[in-house]
């Protein structure tokens, strides 16, 4: 039996040896290798991806300097005391979603277009559905204008984007559209509140209220909005 285990002494020993060197040689393999038998594990694919891959779908909120904080706010103080626009006074809302408009205005207060009359001082109207439909808000002002300009106020930066449509209402109720199309305007990060602003040739009929329309679809979410203002003459 001695002589056997001395016999495979020298085969025992090439064996270790061998091991060895493929250890070495798989722990210095490419991390393109190494990468090859991770994709069989989604867990482990998952957990060693970069950091930059992980989070590339997340927005991030950029830097804003000082200078840039104090343009908005002269920029706000001015909208906000222009005589030469109106805050609405009354307001409805409206979906194109076949549901009780009316009871879900009395069942959730933040829903109610009144939220949105007044100037912009953080009570809003938060849209009737996330994802399905079109909603809009009505607002109406105490004095009928010959309108150049909108400025729809919403909290956060999310909502303008999924603005659709302005219409005009003029005196008869008949609805004249102002501005349709696609939101380019950027994300607004240097305040709270969000200035959405349309400006266009003087209307030749006065506007008594404007109508804002959300497409839920283009921008799923809450969409709140705090005030919208109309600025023309009345003559």
């Amino acid at each position: 039996m001695n002589k056997t285990i001395w016999a495979l002494m020298p085969l025992c020993a090439a064996l270790t040896m061998g091991l060895g060197a493929c250890s070495e040689r798989l722990s210095l393999a490419p991390a393109g290798e190494g990468s090859k038998n991770a994709a069989a594990d989604p867990v482990a694919s998952e957990a060693e991806a970069p950091a930059d891959l992980q989070v590339a779908t997340l927005p991030e909120t950029p830097a804003v300097d000082d200078a840039s904080r104090l343009e908005y706010e002269t920029m706000e103080e001015r909208y906000m005391a222009d005589t030469g626009a109106q805050w609405g006074v009354q307001a409805t809302t409206g979906s194109s979603v076949g549901d009780n408009v009316a009871a879900q205005v009395v069942s959730d207060p933040e829903r109610s277009p009144m939220n949105a009359t007044g100037p912009a001082n953080g009570n809003t109207w938060r849209n009737l559905h996330d994802a399905e439909g079109l909603d809009w808000l009505t607002v109406t002002y105490a004095q009928p204008v010959h309108a150049t300009e909108v400025r729809v106020v919403l909290r956060g930066q999310v909502g303008p984007r999924a603005i659709t449509r302005l219409d005009a209402i003029d005196e008869t109720g008949q609805p004249h559209t102002l501005w349709a199309g696609d939101v380019g305007d950027p994300p607004e990060w240097r305040g709270d509140r969000t200035w959405f602003i349309r400006k266009f040739e003087r209307t030749p009929f006065k506007v008594a209220s404007v109508r804002v329309v959300f497409a839920n679809k283009v921008v799923p979410g809450v969409k709140l909005v705090d005030a919208v203002q109309v600025v023309g003459r009345p003559g």
